[in-house]
């Protein structure tokens, strides 16, 4: 959960509304608070997020939306927050819809009106295609949308002034707390009393009980009397009927209270609020400065309106910033447009934004490093909101201009971070308007250039590209020239033209060395080294690679060291210098990290990954691929994520999910066009031919097609987080990443599969082709009882009862009981799914359906009984593809879970052990280590499988891995049990190692 559903203050007066909106939540997809600014919409979302999330219902995403502005503001900023950068070809809502697809998540969109209709459009779309997904909405209207329901946020309750009562009982009035609680916050001496009762109790009721405006009326309390503060209202507010004709009574309330406290301020401070509002973010007393450049008294003017509740102070990270309530923002907003000076004001801030940017882009070799890169980020509401201003005046020629320099200014921001997509939307749109002099279009054609060909968009690259190059060369810009060979050799470098790029680059390199530009130069000698080695030559690459790291280096550039470290580290690791290689792609990660240098820190990553899969540590390797595939595919480079794929595909355990991998890394491959590097060919080429030439994998390797490539890297980016469970973690969801229609789903020969149940590793149910969701449950009790009645098909209503309510008996119990059926009836489609017979309820198995654990224990079954080896095999194989994670891992593990959860893994576990000795005694030993490595994957401490290992390493000719083997198995015995090998296990490794004593390994101190 974010900072933002955090509540800063106590809530007052909504404990009902908070209960209501909780089980709102729970029962519906779409729920929205509605009613006018300052009512406390926000805040009492915040409470019922907070609420749902410590609860363990459901994890929660807040997603602010006051301060967006532009087409596609909504998208990107749901996008941004949920952490889903845009691919090529891709809608931003499809990739959300595939990245929340399987989630159940709450999402809560805050401050909708101002974009009420995109807000209402991807919410509809959101939740159309997300099954486990709910939206909370805050907006001063509803989103009219199909399956909304509306909440009317009221006002506090407030006590009638003519006829108080005891001030105990006042005193728990909500509004006349609230009121207490935020005159003692600016006046710590401030008490409710007899003698100031009715004065507090005539302000809430005249304020009608909203809480904005009764915080901004109790923060007057430090400087008026508490009766004068209540006898000037009828002053300051007149008749509450006259506000605009039409609204409700509370509006006017709320814009009369605004407006007393407009009308309070000095005329400096009246022009400084306005002024405010053109900050989309928080904002700095030095900004401030800046937009109201000459203005006398800026400090003390706005040291005055934080004293009035109108700005408030935050700190971050040492540095005060300031904002503004969002109700106060847009009153003050209309005040701005209504005094003509509107236009200028925002000019001014986008032009405070540009130049800043412009500090940056003024040095490009210094560009990405120091404070520059961070300040951006702090300002990144205020930079979109420059943008978008630009964007909306283009038909001005200076912000058609001003749009064309900022989007420029900002390229190696967006390059650092990664954001290619957002930065090249903005320069296309800029330079659509055909504004800019030659030199500002030629700089705005190539970075568009540049992010294209980096998010793997590589026709628009080129287009771009083409069109700086005769600007360049109408202006004689030697430099630009040379920056556009350079890109273009990364083009012709991924689409597998290596000897075009090789003669770019070294033109590129030619004209930057006559030039006298050194740190060109030492960049063009670091893509040569990249070039190098990617067709395999590490000697040259070495060579190559040296020279850039010295030199970046020496003028204090880490983004770009990191880069040139990469390509060091790979030509080691390519030269065969593995120790070498890590050294120097740890240093490499790490700098990339420091500067958060997206496209480094997965090509480190990545790199590592390589370097342990060489060494033989499967289980670091994947979880390091796994991180840089996920981390690659985030910024848009597909052509590595490609890559990482396949790396990642030769260090899994199940073969299944490894055909999978490298059949969608071939689908990449084809729809951008690009070849494998030669380097890659022989870490790939045998395993796929072993792959492609097996009927079982060969299947898995073609279904991959048909999976979309975003729930693939969403699946193997678990890994990241997962390193114990290799094998398990992945192969579930990349398994049922492509469910089979039901016209071709059959089980042993009877009609198609019309519901589908899969409860090892991630649990899905499925009626026809639709996932069923939360709401399709209506709570959690109907679809565990659906796995109950699957799991204990001769159980007794009383048995399932007890298992499902223990601490409940009776009627209670009876009714429990029978509406957890109706719901589960409905869920799966019809009252013929669970049926009553003989005084017990049961799952209809007469009916066509799929169940994963029924597949796996009957194939076990299928297996024990086959008599020829090979015949096992296939059978065990077949079987343990269903075992794809423990039992109901999604669900809460009550004793009936937890029982059945066990003896499947210990069947699992057991099958395993057999499949590997079989494979082992029919002379397959490489089949049998990705077995044994599974169990191992489920049972760490299994010593039969790490002497199994050690015996088929033997057997391959791989005494080092004997070796590691050994040394593994008695560290995590050392470490989870405090012991030594037993005496057969120590046995076996000397005898395998007759030159080597067992090693005396220290194990590591627990944390636990």
């Amino acid at each position: 959960m974010t900072d933002a559903v955090t509540a800063r203050t106590t809530l007052v007066g909504r404990a009902g509304d908070v209960a209501d909106l909780v089980r709102a939540v729970d029962g519906h997809r779409i729920v929205t608070l509605t009613g006018p600014g300052g009512s406390g919409k926000t805040s009492l979302a915040r409470a019922v997020a907070a609420h749902v999330e410590a609860g363990g219902a459901l994890p929660v995403r807040w997603v602010e939306l006051a301060p967006v502005a532009g087409p596609g503001a909504v998208a990107a900023t749901l996008a941004a927050a949920l952490e889903i950068r845009d691919t090529a070809g891709v809608p931003l809502a499809e990739s959300m819809v595939r990245r929340l697809r399987g989630e159940d998540l709450l999402l809560v969109l805050d401050n909708c009106e101002h974009v009420i209709a995109e807000a209402a459009d991807l919410t509809d779309r959101l939740v159309d295609g997300c099954p486990g997904l709910r939206v909370l909405v805050t907006s001063r209207e509803r989103l009219r949308i199909t399956g909304e329901w509306c909440h009317p946020v009221p006002p506090l309750p407030v006590c009638d002034p003519s006829a108080l009562p005891p001030l105990d009982e006042l005193a728990a009035w909500p509004a006349i707390q609230l009121f207490a609680r935020r005159a003692v916050a600016v006046n710590p001496a401030f008490v409710l009393r007899e003698r100031n009762a009715h004065a507090v109790a005539t302000i809430c009721a005249r304020l009608d009980g909203l809480p904005l405006a009764i915080e901004l009326a109790a923060a007057r309390v430090a400087a008026l009397p508490i009766e004068d503060l209540a006898d000037r209202l009828d002053v300051v507010f007149g008749l509450l009927d006259n506000g605009r004709p039409g609204s409700v009574a509370r509006q006017r309330t709320l814009q009369s209270t605004i407006d007393w406290s407009h009308d309070l301020l000095e005329p400096d401070e009246q022009v400084l609020l306005r002024r405010l509002t053109v900050f989309a973010g928080t904002f700095t007393l030095a900004a401030v400065e800046a937009l109201c450049d000459g203005t006398p008294g800026i400090l003390w003017s706005l040291a005055s309106l934080v004293d009035k509740s109108l700005v408030q102070v935050r700190g971050s990270g040492g540095e005060v910033r300031y904002s503004m309530l969002e109700t106060v923002r847009r009153y003050a907003a209309r005040k701005l447009s209504a005094s003509g000076e509107e236009e200028v004001v925002r000019d001014r801030h986008a032009t405070l934004v540009t130049e800043l940017a412009e500090l940056g882009d003024r040095g490009r070799s210094t560009s990405d490093t120091g404070a520059w890169p961070g300040r951006l980020d702090a300002e990144r509401a205020d930079l979109v909101a420059a943008l978008a201003w630009c964007h909306a005046s283009a038909h001005r020629a200076p912000s058609a201009e001003r749009l064309l320099r900022l989007s420029v200014a900002l390229y190696p921001w967006w390059t650092l971070r990664g954001t290619y997509a957002e930065g090249l939307r903005w320069l296309i749109a800029a330079l659509e308007s055909g504004a800019g002099s030659p030199r500002s279009r030629a700089a705005g054609h190539f970075a568009a250039g540049s992010l294209a060909m980096l998010h793997c968009r590589y026709d628009l690259a080129a287009d771009q590209l083409d069109r700086a190059l005769p600007l360049y060369r109408e202006l004689g810009d030697a430099a630009g020239h040379a920056s556009v060979l350079a890109v273009l050799g990364g083009i012709a470098r991924e689409r597998g033209r290596y000897d075009d790029a090789e003669r770019l680059l070294l033109e590129c390199l030619r004209r930057r060395e006559e030039t006298g530009d050194s740190g060109g130069a030492a960049g063009t000698r670091n893509q040569l080294a990249f070039l190098a080695w990617l067709r395999g030559d590490p000697g040259r690459a070495a060579e190559l690679a040296a020279g850039p790291v010295a030199y970046f280096r020496g003028v204090g550039n880490p983004r770009r060291t990191a880069a040139c470290l990469i390509n060091a580290g790979a030509a080691a690791f390519y030269g065969g210098g593995h120790d070498t290689a890590e050294r120097i792609l740890t240093e490499a990660l790490d700098l990339a990290r420091s500067v958060s240098f997206a496209e480094g820190t997965a090509w480190a990553l990545e790199l590592l990954g390589r370097v342990a899969l060489r060494a033989g540590d499967r289980a670091r390797a994947a979880h390091l691929l796994a991180e840089s595939v996920a981390a690659q595919y985030a910024v848009g480079d597909l052509w590595r994520t490609a890559s990482g794929l396949e790396a990642l595909a030769a260090a899994h355990q199940d073969p299944v999910v490894a055909a999978r991998l490298l059949g969608a890394a071939d689908v990449v491959r084809a729809t951008l066009g690009t070849p494998r590097p030669p380097v890659e060919d022989a870490d790939v080429a045998g395993l796929a031919a072993a792959l492609r030439g097996s009927p079982f994998t060969a299947d898995a390797w073609a279904a991959a097609a048909a999976v979309p490539l975003g729930d693939i890297v969403a699946s193997v980016a678990e890994l990241s987080v997962a390193r114990s469970s290799v094998a398990l973690v992945a192969a579930p969801v990349l398994i049922a990443a492509a469910p089979v229609a039901p016209a071709t789903v059959r089980t042993e020969g009877r009609l198609p599969a019309q519901v589908r149940i899969f409860a090892l590793g991630q649990v899905r149910e499925y009626a026809g082709q639709r996932l069923l969701g939360p709401a399709d449950w209506t709570y959690q009790k109907p679809r565990e009882l659906v796995h109950y009645l699957l799991s204990h098909p001769g159980g007794s209503k009383e048995q399932a009862g007890q298992a499902l309510w223990p601490d409940t008996g009776g009627t209670g119990l009876r009714n429990s009981f029978h509406t957890a059926v109706r719901h589960a009836r409905r869920a799966l489609g019809g009252g013929e799914w669970v049926r009553f017979s003989n005084g017990r309820y049961a799952f209809n198995r007469a009916l066509p359906h799929l169940y994963d654990v029924e597949a796996f224990e009957a194939g076990l079954e299928k297996a024990a009984a086959e008599e020829s080896a090979a015949g096992a095999v296939t059978l065990l194989e077949q079987a343990l593809e269903h075992y794809r994670g423990d039992f109901l891992a999604d669900l809460a593990a009550g004793p009936w879970i937890a029982a059945r959860r066990t003896g499947l893994r210990t069947r699992a576990e057991d099958s395993l052990l057999r499949l590997g000795g079989l494979l082992c005694d029919g002379g397959d030993p490489g089949r049998a280590v990705h077995a044994y490595r599974r169990l191992l994957d489920l049972d760490p401490l299994a010593e039969a499988a790490h002497r199994a290992l050690m015996n088929c390493y033997a057997v391959l000719g791989e005494p080092g891995r004997v070796r590691r083997q050994y040394i593994e198995l008695v560290t995590v015995l050392g470490d989870e049990l405090g012991v030594r090998p037993a005496a057969e296990t120590t046995a076996l490794y000397e005898r395998l190692n007759r030159s080597r004593p067992a090693p005396r390994v220290r194990p590591r101190i627990s944390a636990r």
